[in-house]
Order: structure tokens, then sequence, then C-alpha cells
């Protein structure tokens, strides 16, 4: 489920598609032998934290059901990783948008809706304190970023795997991330 919103109605819906789906692919890549899970998790697991860059080091603090899944599966990503050997990185977009996009869904993302609304005429409606940012907007992704966010946590299989990783203009991931990869022997 890729939708906050949606996940407010629907809980344990949001929870059947993100964790039950993300165990799903964990347990076929430890059967398949894969090295490493390169997996899309959600600057939601932020919530409202006003720290600024985003970091790993920031808490996960949720405020939806969507954001509580996207924890979840960085956690178990974390533990699959200890007991089973797949390396994990989660890479925690914000604002991701695309060509295909549905601006007039309840559901859309910013950037597609604040095109519609300038196209319009309409003032764009902002949620937040953009004073935090200096006036700035929130971070966004761009479709194209997405393939290259995602070539990033495969390349980082030469470097200790982390466990999650932010990716977004708020976003600075550190050099070196945490390992929560298997002790090699």
């Amino acid at each position: 489920m890729r939708s906050a919103p949606l996940s407010v109605t629907d809980p344990i819906g949001a929870n059947d598609h993100n964790v039950n789906g993300t165990l799903h692919v964990l347990n076929a890549a430890r059967r398949a032998g894969v090295r490493r899970v390169v997996y899309a998790s959600s600057s939601a697991v932020y919530g409202n934290d006003p720290t600024l860059p985003k970091t790993e080091d920031v808490a996960l603090t949720p405020i939806s059901p969507y954001a509580a899944s996207k924890a979840a599966n960085e956690m178990y990503a974390q533990v699959w990783t200890r007991l089973y050997g797949p390396e994990t990185v989660g890479l925690r977009y914000f604002n991701v948008f695309g060509p295909r996009q549905d601006p007039a869904s309840e559901y859309a993302a910013v950037i597609p809706r604040f095109i519609l609304w300038a196209l319009r005429g309409e003032p764009l409606e902002v949620h937040g304190d953009r004073q935090r940012r200096g006036g700035e907007p929130s971070s966004r992704v761009g479709a194209g970023g997405l393939g290259r966010g995602a070539q990033r946590g495969v390349r980082r299989a030469r470097e200790p795997a982390g466990d999650h990783c932010p990716f977004g203009e708020d976003a600075r991931p550190r050099a070196a991330a945490a390992s929560h990869a298997r002790p090699r022997r």
C-alpha cells in the first residue's frame, strides 16, 4: 500500500501489503541465495520530527499505519540479515513523482498536484511547517531519481551493507552506513 491516508482507513491492508509483502520478498531472496536486497522504505518513518537534514540517525517516529509498516520492514530487514544472510538496504524515499501519476487522485503525491493546480491557476496548497525549512518546499524525487537511488543501493555492495538510506533533497546519507551484513568467515 503506497498511501498514508489510505492506510489510516485500512491499517490491516497496509500491513498485509507492506509488511507481509516484504517478508515474502526477503524469504524468496534467502531461498534463492540472493546476496543483497534493495527495497523501498519511506521518509514517512521520520514522522513529524523537525530535524534537518534527515539522516539514518534520526529517530523513527511513524504517525500512520503506512509509516509504521515501513519502519517494521526496516526492522525485519535488519533481523533477516542477521539470521539468514541476504544483506539489505532500504531506501527512504521522499515525495516521489512521475509522469503516470494521476494528479486528481486523493492519494496523489504533492508534485503532480502542484502542477495540476498551477495549470488551473489555483493557489498551491502547502501542508507542514515551511519555517523550519527556511521557506523551502519539502524534498521530492523524480522517477529517474528512483533508478539512481536503487543503483546507489546496489553499488554499496563493496561497502558495508546499511539497513536504510534516506534519499531526497532533505536527506544526507552517511558515507559509510552502519553494517548489517553477516560476518564473513
